[in-house]
């Protein structure tokens, strides 16, 4: 959903239940719980909207985004699902924990069949 909403993935990890508008399609983030201390709307689209409806009545009262466990996520688990999409898409060039340089990643070799 961060893909499609254009959430950065660190504030999706703050999104509540009483974050949700469904009648008006969007979350609404407070001042204070913002990465920049200012208010914050996303408009959903339909399949954002439906998955969030989904979220909310299986979670009507805490975080919304969740692992199969039924915990919230951690930014070291959003963090680890990162990585691991950048090595499913092929990304072989990886300086572990240190992001990739605009020269380096110009030079980025793809591995075949992924």
């Amino acid at each position: 959903m961060t893909w499609e909403t254009g959430y950065y993935p660190q504030e999706s990890l703050l999104v509540e239940a009483q974050h949700v508008n469904l009648a008006a399609t969007r979350w609404v983030s407070p001042e204070n719980e913002g990465t920049d201390s200012f208010l914050r709307v996303v408009y959903l689209t339909d399949k954002t909207g439906g998955n969030t409806r989904c979220l909310t009545m299986k979670y009507p009262s805490d975080k919304l985004f969740r692992n199969a466990s039924g915990k919230a996520w951690t930014t070291g688990a959003v963090n680890c699902n990162f990585v691991r999409l950048q090595h499913r898409m092929g990304l072989v060039a990886m300086e572990g924990d240190q992001p990739l340089d605009s020269q380096k990643a110009s030079i980025l070799v793809r591995v075949s069949g992924r």
